[in-house]
């Protein structure tokens, strides 16, 4: 599905299937077979036109990809034959000797040398990059990344984005994703140290920052865990209870909820809040005075600020008078 617009007033020629402006020989009909778009993935050869980064475009059209090393794809693109143009390293527009053919080959040759170069006064003021931090990662786990675009719009169709392993320890030693998104995932097989790039195009300007990347092996933590009180005891109303877990690998700040009536959605009430969360720990906690001699409760400990429940007792503890 899709959307377009019609011109009117057009001459066809069905031997070249070209239409031209001519309103004395108008076309007296055109037929059109609505087909769907498709994704075209091929590979530019590019050893004579240098540069790190690159960007396929069809002139004319809003179609355009940015080259992961030599690969690139072009979204919901029409069946058809269209002019293709290389942009490279410093604003260069190099000619592609191939015509692009939806139903025939994908490997296409940029020309050796440039037809014409882009303004480079595109980028705003302020253009740039973050990659973030350096981070840590787990080994065979995909890691979000954490990159920024500074004084642009990610959605700024003349925008080109691509991230990359530096150095890579080998030919698959860390797998993007979707490297030319902002937002992607990161998988690294091996453990080891990683530097990767973020860099962004716009215009003939090309801004880069890279992340550190410190991956080890994966740990396996068990599920954190109340270990007092248990499921069972009893807990006499009014009076201070030890709480207790055992170890989390997550830290941060959390609360303890309580709930007497099965915990039911809108039932969970602040016991302890802002308590820090470590490799295990305790908390104080009073148990409310309820009119009833015995009553069930269920506890859990939420994460702050996020709301995550974090662990929940397994079975109810008894609230006594």
């Amino acid at each position: 599905t899709g959307s377009g617009a019609v011109a009117t007033g057009l001459s066809y020629d069905p031997v070249s299937k070209t239409f031209s402006v001519d309103a004395r020989n108008p076309a007296a009909g055109v037929q059109l077979v609505p087909k769907p778009l498709i994704r075209f993935a091929a590979r530019l050869h590019r050893e004579a036109a240098t540069g790190d980064l690159g960007r396929v475009f069809l002139p004319g059209t809003p179609f355009q990809a940015t080259l992961v090393d030599s690969d690139f794809a072009l979204q919901n693109l029409p069946e058809g034959r269209f002019g293709m143009r290389m942009l490279g390293g410093g604003g260069y527009v190099y000619a592609v000797l191939e015509t692009l053919d939806t139903q025939a080959g994908h490997s296409f040759t940029a020309a050796p040398d440039p037809i014409g170069r882009i303004d480079s006064v595109i980028a705003p003021v302020g253009f740039g990059v973050e990659a973030g931090g350096n981070l840590s990662a787990n080994m065979k786990e995909s890691v979000a990344t954490q990159g920024r675009l500074l004084g642009a719009d990610s959605n700024d169709s003349r925008l080109s984005i691509l991230w990359r392993v530096l150095r890579p320890l080998s030919s698959d030693s860390a797998l993007i994703a979707e490297p030319t998104r902002l937002n992607t995932q990161i998988l690294f097989p091996a453990m080891g140290g990683y530097s990767v790039e973020l860099a962004a195009t716009l215009g003939a300007t090309t801004v880069r920052d890279t992340v550190q990347y410190k991956v080890a092996t994966t740990v396996i933590v068990a599920p954190a865990k109340f270990s007092a009180p248990q499921p069972g005891d009893t807990v006499i109303q009014g009076q201070l209870c030890k709480v207790a877990w055992n170890a989390s690998a997550l830290t941060g700040m959390a609360r303890l909820e309580y709930s007497y009536q099965n915990g039911a959605e809108g039932t969970w009430l602040i016991g302890v809040d802002s308590i820090k969360i470590a490799l295990g720990g305790t908390a104080l906690w009073t148990a409310p005075l309820i009119a009833k001699e015995v009553l069930p409760c269920l506890l859990r400990l939420r994460m702050i600020p996020s709301d995550s429940v974090l662990m929940q007792i397994d079975g109810p503890i008894f609230l006594a008078r």
